[in-house]
């Protein structure tokens, strides 16, 4: 059996509120908090612009063989990296980029570059600031429901809104789901499409089967 761990691209637009966790831990920042309610520089603001533009462009046309080919995840993952820390630099001084003080395409771009991090603890280090900010409105609340997953499936739990897929044998495999049963009251609570509707776009996106369970 042939496993492999694939970061979804995918991250649908939509609003809604996240349900939570705790926001301990969401302000281990280097910077004053002044700093943090001042709006960000165009140059940054275009920087990160910028490198969600490289994460999605190394991502076009991402499929099951691609994932396979050694070279390029060892490129992929050199990227993501070198984006991560670039990005880590930017959160030190200025705090998580919000809709409102970066503006929608920047916070997006923060957002790609945090959920397809390599780094979990980098991740689950701002988690809390995205949940506390999806339930302000200055997020949308997908991107809480996606890295709310990720980083319980690489915690070694069952995910909560169906949104994280392992490569198994040539199919993307629906990781564990906490309490299935209410699966789709969850995901409607975020404004998240049905699992149907879900795995409909896995598969026209990856062109493999798509299923819950293996």
């Amino acid at each position: 059996m042939r496993i492999h761990r694939l970061h979804i691209p995918l991250v649908i637009a939509i609003a809604g509120l996240s349900a939570g966790c705790s926001d301990a831990g969401s302000r281990k920042r280097g910077a004053s908090d002044e700093a943090h309610e001042a709006r960000f520089p165009d140059a940054v603001r275009q920087d990160l612009v910028r490198m969600g533009t490289e994460d999605q462009e190394i991502r076009q046309g991402l499929s099951a063989d691609r994932m396979r080919d050694t070279a390029f995840a060892k490129s992929m993952l050199r990227g993501d990296s070198a984006r991560t820390a670039r990005l880590r630099t930017i959160l030190d001084e200025y705090g998580w980029p919000d809709s409102v003080r970066a503006g929608g395409p920047a916070s997006q771009a923060a957002f790609l570059v945090l959920q397809h991090s390599p780094s979990h603890e980098f991740q689950k280090t701002w988690l809390p600031t995205i949940e506390r900010l999806a339930r302000e409105g200055l997020v949308p609340a997908d991107q809480a429901a996606l890295l709310i997953d990720r980083v319980l499936v690489g915690d070694g739990f069952p995910q909560r809104f169906g949104t994280q897929f392992t490569m198994v044998d040539g199919r993307l495999v629906l990781d564990s789901v906490e309490n299935e049963g209410s699966l789709e009251e969850r995901r409607k609570s975020m404004g998240l499409p049905t699992m149907e509707e879900y795995m409909r776009l896995m598969e026209d996106l990856y062109h493999v089967p798509v299923v819950r369970h293996r």
